[in-house]
């Protein structure tokens, strides 16, 4: 399926207003477009996204939209949970979820350490450092992510490769419950594939939730 298709059944598989789909789809070529600039062919953002109308889908629920057709989540997110924020592959829609805002707004964090710290979250997981994973998690990610359940996530995404670089990374705060995090997505290029993380820091800059695929 070409890129133009792709979008095609993507939109029509959205159950929202005419000017959210403008804007959501808005985002979306635009994340595409920013990924093939920094080295990932279609194919590989394809594989990465998955079908359109299941992407819709999540879309569709975190927007409250009803839908009957049937979602495929594989999720590994540990920690906290970031309400409206299940965005497959593309993120940073704040006029669509009222509880985000843009990294700095709260005062707790900085853009260049928020940036570093998601780096070395991912070499770490390319190196299979997972001790330094658990040094750096709160303690209710320690808690319930263990190095062993780690390592069967990071064995679950198959043979990527070896780390080449970052193609893509956006973050914003959320808060939830009157506690402010910063969540990042990071598009990560390996020499056999791409992989989408997205990483959570509370107010402390401690690891508070980790997803990858």
């Amino acid at each position: 399926m070409n890129k133009e298709r792709y979008m095609s059944v993507f939109k029509k598989s959205l159950g929202c207003n005419k000017e959210k789909k403008n804007l959501i789809c808005e985002e979306l070529d635009a994340d595409i477009q920013e990924a093939m600039k920094n080295g990932e062919s279609w194919s590989d953002i394809q594989e990465r996204l998955g079908e359109p109308h299941v992407l819709a889908n999540e879309f569709n629920e975190n927007l409250g939209v009803k839908n009957s057709s049937p979602k495929k989540k594989v999720w590994i997110y540990i920690g906290i949970v970031v309400i409206g924020l299940l965005l497959a592959g593309f993120f940073y829609i704040n006029s669509l979820i009222p509880q985000v805002s843009n990294i700095g707004a709260s005062g707790y964090f900085q853009q260049s350490e928020v940036e570093k710290q998601s780096l070395d979250i991912v070499v770490n997981l390319s190196q299979r450092n997972y001790q330094a994973i658990h040094d750096i998690s709160n303690q209710e990610l320690q808690g319930a992510l263990s190095q062993e359940r780690l390592e069967t996530a990071v064995n679950g995404l198959g043979d990527i490769g070896e780390f080449e670089k970052i193609t893509s990374q956006n973050y914003a705060e959320v808060t939830q419950k009157g506690e402010v995090n910063v969540v990042g997505e990071l598009v990560a290029l390996y020499d056999q594939r791409s992989v989408t993380y997205t990483i959570s820091f509370d107010k402390d800059m401690k690891l508070s939730g980790l997803y990858m695929k």
